[in-house]
């Protein structure tokens, strides 16, 4: 199954993002899980914080697999980093890194990039 929902560049975007994606997978039977919904809003604040419009929210949900993918209009790709103790922001990737099976980058040409991250539900279950 596969949906795909516009989004504006704005910060309510992560929460619409995740309601979309919960919705989704919920016509699978699969329970919409913290690190689903979490990977969801970090993709989608950081194409709302560091990207063009249009923003563009794609989900390929089956049973075993969630792919989800952002794609805005800049081409310049996100950069995973460390946070420094005291930083409020920054972290966003890194959470993304740990909690996704896969995740990366494609360019779009002419379109700017995709950002894409795949989730296992199974394992996924030991987060909540």
């Amino acid at each position: 199954m596969r949906r795909s929902l516009n989004l504006p560049r704005q910060p309510g975007s992560a929460a619409e993002a995740r309601r979309f994606v919960c919705g989704v997978v919920d016509e699978l039977d699969l329970r919409c899980q913290f690190g689903l919904a979490l990977v969801v809003s970090e993709l989608v604040t950081n194409a709302v914080r560091y990207g063009n419009a249009p923003i563009e929210l794609a989900i390929h949900a089956q049973a075993d697999r969630v792919r989800v993918e952002v794609t805005d209009a800049s081409p310049v790709p996100p950069a995973l980093r460390i946070a420094p103790p005291g930083a409020i922001s920054g972290r966003g990737l890194a959470l993304v890194d740990s909690i996704a099976s896969s995740w990366g980058m494609a360019a779009v040409p002419g379109h700017g990039k995709v950002v894409w991250a795949e989730v296992n539900p199974d394992e996924l279950a030991s987060l909540g």
